[in-house]
């Protein structure tokens, strides 16, 4: 092996396991009860659950307003076809004068009004506000959790002022 080889291995070895040796990072206990909290991927879902039911409870809400929905088509037909019914009024003026046409344009509005449900509706609503604020609840408490476990941690670890933590990888506190 030549020497340039050798020292190039020690260099890469060097570079690879200095971070691995570098002193562990001081945190305190409330910066790592904070970055516990910011960094739970779990937290994150359940906090996208929490929003997610209550928008869900807010879009409920609405509807009692009813809905109104536009409807349009159009058409293109290889051979004509009549416009509007046969009747007494167009046949008068004869065949030749009925109203025929390839092409066809179709719109429309349609309104609906919650009148009467049987409760149907009141009931959902209380059942998907019920469903929000349980999942708020389970996000605060998934995150008294998460400070229990991170201040727990800290005090059985014994000494004052370390504190570890999985994705910090022994960080002192």
């Amino acid at each position: 092996m030549s020497s340039r080889s050798i020292f190039l291995f020690v260099t890469g070895a060097v570079l690879v396991a200095g971070p691995l040796f570098a002193a562990p990072e001081l945190l305190s206990l409330d910066d790592a009860i904070a970055e516990a909290l910011a960094a739970g991927p779990g937290l994150k879902a359940l906090g996208s659950s929490a929003e997610a039911a209550r928008r869900e409870a807010k879009g409920a809400n609405r509807r009692r307003w009813g809905s109104l929905d536009g409807v349009a088509t159009y058409s293109y037909l290889s051979d004509d076809v009549i416009v509007r019914p046969i009747s007494r009024q167009l046949l008068e003026g004869g065949f030749a004068n009925l109203p025929f046409d390839d092409q066809q344009l179709h719109w429309g509005v349609v309104a609906e009004v919650p009148l009467y449900l049987g409760g149907k509706l009141s009931n959902g609503i209380e059942i998907v506000e019920l469903t929000a604020e349980k999942t708020a609840a389970l996000l605060e408490g998934t995150r008294w959790q998460v400070r229990f476990n991170v201040t727990s941690m800290h005090v059985r670890q014994g000494t004052p002022g370390t504190c570890w933590l999985p994705w910090r990888q022994g960080c002192r506190c």
